[in-house]
């Protein structure tokens, strides 16, 4: 693996800790659970980004999809659910490849529930307030543990 690509892995792993750290702090303050949930998800994102630019430093040579070169995974950068994915599926203890649904269904459902609290939906007024504490911390240890996984790596 090239040199250069480790202090970006650790960049995006020390964004996510400081995203995780935050969640934290701002949990405490009443009616915050959805900026918490938030931050930790995009803590979760921060792994996952983490993991598709360590394989596009591997330069495996990519397949043809349809008789075009597929996409790189440097290219997948802004796809949120990607990202959720892969910092979701390669927590998973087997790695089974039956899972990658699941994994990928988790993902799409974090994704798609971070943007409905995100902002304030008029149609929607109760949303923000159904990130309860139990789930939030779910998700806090999560981003923790996945976060712990990887930066026991070794490159």
């Amino acid at each position: 693996m090239p040199v250069k690509i480790e202090p970006i892995l650790k960049a995006c792993l020390a964004n996510a800790e400081r995203l995780i750290e935050s969640a934290k702090a701002i949990r405490s303050v009443p009616g915050c659970n959805h900026i918490a949930f938030n931050l930790a998800v995009l803590a979760l994102e921060e792994i996952g980004k983490s993991i598709l630019l360590f394989q596009e430093s591997l330069e495996i040579k990519h397949l043809r999809q349809n008789g075009e070169e597929a996409k790189r995974p440097r290219e997948w950068i802004d796809d949120h659910e990607r990202k959720l994915f892969w910092a979701i599926w390669l927590g998973n203890d087997s790695l089974d490849w039956r899972t990658i649904g699941e994994s990928m269904e988790a993902a799409s459902h974090l994704h798609f529930q971070r943007l409905a609290v995100l902002y304030f939906d008029p149609t929607q007024p109760s949303a923000q307030a159904e990130i309860e504490d139990a789930y939030l911390g779910s998700c806090l240890q999560l981003a923790e543990a996945r976060l712990g996984m990887e930066k026991t790596k070794k490159y």
